[in-house]
């Protein structure tokens, strides 16, 4: 069984460090856990969890399927422009 997060139910306490827009053009909330430790990516349209990463290792402690596919789509953008 694959893991799904979900916002907000899964971030009580996180705080919100502000708003980005991804390479392809997507919003996103980034939020900080309670102890700084961790970083998550929210997709705003949908309040799809992107992904959680650990701050100190830059470790993905998960990933959204569809951002391994918006990831693989910006590495061929970018092996086009090169």
């Amino acid at each position: 069984m694959v893991m799904v997060l979900k916002y907000p139910d899964d971030f009580e306490g996180w705080r919100e460090l502000g708003k980005m827009r991804g390479p392809l053009g997507s919003n996103y909330l980034v939020l900080e856990s309670p102890d700084g430790s961790k970083l998550a990516q929210i997709h705003v349209e949908d309040n799809d969890v992107a992904i959680v990463l650990e701050r100190r290792t830059r470790r993905v402690l998960y990933i959204h399927p569809t951002s391994v596919k918006g990831l693989k789509a910006v590495l061929d953008k970018l092996k086009k422009g090169s």
